[in-house]
Formats: C-alpha cells, structure tokens, sequence
C-alpha cells in the first residue's frame, strides 16, 4: 500500500523543513497567562458585539469569533451556559 511506502520518508521530511527553518519540532511555545486569557477574551466578546451591530453579512467572522470565546471561557474554567449569556450581553 502507498501509505506504508511513505512512512519511511516522513523523517526525511522532517529533516528537510528543519534544514529550511520554517518548521522546529523542539520549539515550545509559552502558554498563555489566566491575564492573557481573560484580555483576549473579553477583547473577542467586544469584536462579536461589533459584528452582530454591522449592517453587512459576516457570519464566518462571527462564528470564528464565536468559536474562540467558547474556547477561551473553557480554558478559564468557566461554564458552558455563563460563557454563551455572557457572549450575548452588551458590552
């Protein structure tokens, strides 16, 4: 099969991108501070607010938008329900 035949070149792959330095498999990012999260949270509530106020269509701007608050109010441990009535309130 031709899946098995490439998975011996995926570490030449690898080296390749390395080589180029557009991809370092050893490099960490630092997380996020509770800080860093609550100011792009409220910072993504504040831009969905906008959105849902412009006269034009851009639903694929407010779902993305959408989608990181919910992400982000987990990550701060908040609920579900909290986060979506929070999304909806005037800023």
């Amino acid at each position: 099969m031709k899946i098995y035949e490439d998975e011996g070149n995926r570490g030449n792959s690898l080296e390749k991108l390395e080589k180029f330095g557009s991809y370092k498999a050893d490099t960490l990012e630092r997380p996020r501070s509770p800080q860093q999260i609550l100011a792009r949270y409220n910072q993504a509530r504040e831009q969905y607010q906008q959105l849902m106020r412009a006269e034009n269509d851009n639903r694929e701007q407010r779902v993305m938008l959408y989608a990181e608050i919910k992400a982000l109010g987990w990550c701060m441990g908040r609920e579900e329900m909290k986060v979506v009535r929070e999304i909806n309130e005037p800023i």
